[in-house]
């Protein structure tokens, strides 16, 4: 399947295709991995991808819903992310250096840009297991 024209593709369709390129998957395997028709597909690209789908599509590309409608960045609750922090830090299994690594790596996390935490060339395999 051929890559999208953004002049005429739907705005989400945009987005998925941008998401793919930077995981280095099209739309077919997409569609391999997810069991959606070629012809489903074709249609959603020009017409929208459903709502109910759009659940499922966001999990694979390890993106939000409100991201593939609208491109906007959405940001983790800050309490949620100092809750996991002190989950780390509460660990009786990890060493204080593990723990400080972990916390240094989820800080890190935090503070980078959404498509900065997925590497650009995965395989179809490293995507699939990533994401589920």
């Amino acid at each position: 399947m051929k890559r999208i024209n953004p002049k005429t593709a739907s705005p989400e369709a945009v987005r998925v295709q941008e998401r793919l390129t930077r995981i280095g998957l099209g739309w077919a395997d997409m569609g391999t991995i997810l069991d959606i028709t070629d012809q489903r597909l074709y249609y959603w690209r020009k017409q929208g991808i459903p709502k109910p789908q759009l659940e499922p599509i966001a999990s694979f590309l390890g993106c939000t819903v409100d991201w593939l409608l609208t491109g906007k960045t959405e940001k983790v609750a800050p309490t949620a992310d100092r809750e996991f922090l002190a989950s780390l830090t509460a660990s009786t299994r990890l060493s204080d250096k593990d723990c400080a690594i972990l916390r240094a790596m989820a800080e890190s996390l935090m503070n980078a840009p959404v498509h900065a935490v997925m590497p650009p060339s995965q395989s179809v395999e490293q995507a699939h297991y990533a994401l589920h």
